[in-house]
């Protein structure tokens, strides 16, 4: 379907939970914060129910999140039945990587079409610095699991904050070179405790990769459904990515919308925009919460405000809006 400004909406994000294993200090607060009940999270009946309407809608491509999607149980089971709906897409799914040794070749046989992995740091001092927890090893032994299986649709997601550590860098980009892994560097975005003046523009990074890899070229195909730009190197086997919101909009091109734990229909990332839509599922007919889902999409806004300061902003942390 298409908004009131005529772009396609084609991609949906759902949170599946709100907790994670982790405390990454531009997520989420080290003590935490309130969680939800278990009968406030949508089950996963509900999601199947609203996962039909917007393919019947066209939006097709779904990207599971959390929190930390991993920890909720029976993930691979929804997995499964996703990829059973007629018109289906792609079925991703964002982690921390924590897990993945317990659950990546459950996933893998789930049919989930491509995993991205958030990891910030191969040091094991800073890792657990910036994620509060001692667990890069579990999160580098599942990576390895992937690998060992042939599963070749894995994205690194890092998210580099001031000061940078060069070498700590150049380790990160590494593991694309000779492995079927694409490196996507994202502008930490001012969503909730994370500030964005910690984070790096594409430009002062793609100029510290190319010191370290040569000089790149412009990837022009698309890979996923993300507004990522990626750059290709030589005898680099992979791709390096950007994702930088702030100084590189892409609010005109924008496609998707999420669709947190609760059954917020959210509109943009940056807005505390949208409505629960989960009541709707019991007292509006099928057709009727169609149409509810589709006049909310149609208000999609035009562009999000990151660089300013706006009475709108979602005060949310990123674990409860959905990664």
């Amino acid at each position: 379907m298409r908004d009131s400004f005529g772009r396609k909406i084609d991609y949906i994000r759902i949170s599946l939970t709100d907790r994670c294993n982790l405390r990454c200090k531009y997520c989420m607060p080290e003590e935490g914060v309130k969680l939800l009940n278990h009968e406030d999270i949508l089950s996963y009946e509900e999601i199947l129910i609203l996962a039909k309407i917007f393919i019947s809608l066209g939006i097709k491509n779904f990207k599971l999140t959390g929190g930390e999607p991993l920890v909720r149980r029976d993930v691979c089971n929804l997995i499964k039945e996703l990829k059973k709906l007629e018109g289906i897409g792609e079925v991703t799914i964002t982690t921390n990587g924590v897990l993945l040794e317990n659950y990546g070749k459950d996933l893998i046989d789930s049919g989930i079409d491509r995993i991205n992995v958030s990891l910030d740091s191969l040091n094991p001092i800073k890792y657990e610095k910036i994620t509060g927890r001692n667990l890069l090893d579990k999160v580098l032994g599942g990576i390895k699991l992937l690998l060992e299986h042939d599963f070749e649709k894995i994205k690194i997601n890092t998210v580099p904050i001031r000061p940078l550590d060069r070498e700590d860098m150049e380790n990160l980009i590494n593991l694309g070179k000779d492995n079927p892994i694409d490196i996507r560097f994202i502008k930490v975005m001012p969503i909730g405790i994370a500030n964005s003046e910690l984070g790096y523009s594409k430009k002062e990074l793609l100029q510290i990769i190319e010191s370290i890899l040569g000089k790149s070229s412009h990837f022009d195909g698309k890979k996923g459904n993300g507004p990522a730009e990626y750059y290709s190197f030589q005898n680099y086997r992979s791709n390096i990515g950007f994702i930088d919101a702030i100084d590189n909009k892409f609010c005109s091109e924008c496609n998707r919308i999420r669709l947190s734990a609760t059954g917020f229909l959210k509109l943009c990332l940056y807005y505390d925009l949208g409505e629960n839509i989960r009541p709707y599922i019991y007292s509006l007919s099928e057709n009727e919460l169609r149409e509810k889902i589709k006049d909310i999409i149609y208000n999609k806004p035009l562009m999000h405000h990151m660089n300013e300061s706006l009475i709108q902003r979602d005060k949310k942390n990123m674990n409860q809006i959905g990664g």
